[in-house]
């Protein structure tokens, strides 16, 4: 193993693109992923938010646009959380996997747009997170229904991480005029410096 191909956050081994096995999983797919090509910052913003407001041992969490799934993976590891992890691209999936069997833990994975999620689909769940899940305008009103969606149980914390970009400031600004939202400006330091920001519902 290079250790330069491996790093930790929060207690979570992590890989880098440049990691062997990385390169050999997308070496033997038939297609590459529009997005899901490595760990987003704003997924580490996350969990490092996560751990400040993490939930109760076994909570039932639910991440869309999971991609690598990097805070899924520290949810269940250090909170046995159990997860779904939401990807419209099924190539993530062995991502997923490689980065639960480095961890030694287990969560689930379905490929679906996070837009057909009806609330008996969210019913069961305690908490529902994402990180980059509005990077276009496209995605603003998949997103909002979502959240309303979720919302609507009354039972579901939600937790969002983007680097700002303006479909999510477009996202929130349609949330404030209907529902009670807060943006919180996060910054870490480790692996390397960096602000993103977090909407919690």
């Amino acid at each position: 193993m290079n250790i330069k191909n491996e790093y930790v956050v929060q207690g979570v081994k992590l890989l880098r693109p440049s990691d062997r096995r990385i390169r050999q999983i997308k070496r033997y797919q038939q297609r590459n992923t529009a997005h899901g090509n490595k760990i987003w910052l704003s997924s580490l913003v996350l969990m490092d938010f996560l751990t400040e407001e993490p939930p109760a041992p076994d909570t039932r969490v639910i991440e869309i646009g999971c991609g690598w799934g990097a805070p899924s993976v520290m949810l269940a590891k250090q909170f046995r959380s159990k997860i779904i992890a939401l990807d419209i691209d099924d190539a993530v999936e062995p991502l997923l996997r490689l980065h639960c069997e480095i961890n030694g833990c287990k969560v689930d994975f379905l490929r679906r747009d996070f837009g057909s999620l009806t609330r008996e689909d969210l019913a069961p769940f305690k908490l529902l997170i994402g990180s980059d899940i509005c990077f276009w305008d496209h995605l603003i009103d998949p997103a909002y229904n979502l959240i309303l969606t979720a919302q609507a149980i009354g039972t579901l914390k939600i937790a969002i991480a983007d680097p700002g970009r303006p479909p999510f400031w477009d996202l929130v600004n349609r949330l404030v005029k209907t529902t009670n939202v807060e943006v919180i400006t996060r910054t870490i330091y480790e692996p390397r410096k960096t602000r993103k920001f977090i909407l919690r519902l």
